[in-house]
C-alpha cells in the first residue's frame, strides 16, 4: 500500500494575537501563547505527547502518525538544531512544533521564500481548545520574522479532517506526492480540488 499525501502553502498575512486556552476551555485574558525554543530536556515529553496523540488518531480510525515512529532522539537533534519549538502553560508542555527553512523530502531541493511546519501536537488535555491554532500563527510568526513568504506544512491525505482544519487556517493545495510506506512516515497534504 502506498501512501498519498499532498502539499499545501500560506501566504504570508497580517499577525493575530491569541489568548492561551485553559483545558476546561476557558481563556486567561492575560496569558498569550509565545513558542519558545525547546530545550533537550523537553525531548521525551514532545515524543510522549506525539504519541499520546498518535494513540487518539488511531483510536478515531485516523491515518497521520503511528506510535513510537518519531522518538526521542529525533526530538533532541530537532531541538539542538533549533527546529523544535514547544509552547508551555503554568510551566507545562501544552504544545510543539518543527519549524525548518527546508524541505527537501517533500518539497523538493529549493526553499524558496518559504517556511516549513512539522509535526505541530497539543497536549490531548488542551485539544479543541483553538491552541492548535494559535501554536499554528505563532510559528508563522516565526517564519515570517525571517523574511519568508510562505508557511508551508504536509499531512496524511486521507486525513480529511485535518486538510479542512488547515484550509480553514487560509492554506490552499499545491500538490499531491505519493510516498513508499517502506519510509516509515507518511507526509502528505491536500489534494488540489
Amino acid at each position: 500500500m502506498t501512501l498519498d499525501g499532498v502539499h499545501v502553502e500560506r501566504a504570508r498575512a497580517g499577525r493575530q494575537r491569541w489568548r492561551v486556552p485553559e483545558a476546561d476551555g476557558t481563556v486567561r485574558p492575560v496569558t498569550l501563547c509565545m513558542l519558545a525554543p525547546a530545550t533537550v530536556d523537553e525531548a521525551s515529553a514532545v515524543a510522549e505527547m506525539r504519541d499520546a496523540a498518535a494513540r487518539w488518531l488511531l483510536a478515531k480510525g485516523i491515518q497521520q502518525w503511528r506510535p513510537g515512529e518519531v522518538g526521542p532522539d529525533a526530538f533532541v537533534a530537532r531541538a539542538e538544531a533549533g527546529e523544535l519549538f514547544v509552547v508551555r502553560v503554568d510551566g507545562a508542555l501544552a504544545a510543539a512544533v518543527v519549524i525548518t527553512f527546508a524541505g527537501p523530502v517533500v518539497w523538493g531541493s529549493d526553499p524558496g521564500d518559504a517556511g516549513y511546519l512539522h509535526g505541530l501536537v497539543i497536549d490531548r488535555r488542551r485539544a479543541a481548545t483553538g491552541l492548535g491554532r494559535a501554536v499554528l500563527a505563532e510559528a508563522e510568526a516565526h517564519i515570517w520574522a525571517r523574511d519568508r513568504g510562505r508557511a508551508r506544512l504536509d499531512c496524511v491525505a486521507a486525513n480529511r479532517r485535518l486538510q479542512a482544519y488547515y484550509e480553514a487556517a487560509g492554506y490552499h493545495p499545491v500538490g499531491k506526492q505519493t510516498f513508499d510506506p517502506g519510509r516509515g512516515w507518511h507526509p502528505a497534504g491536500m489534494p488540489p480540488s
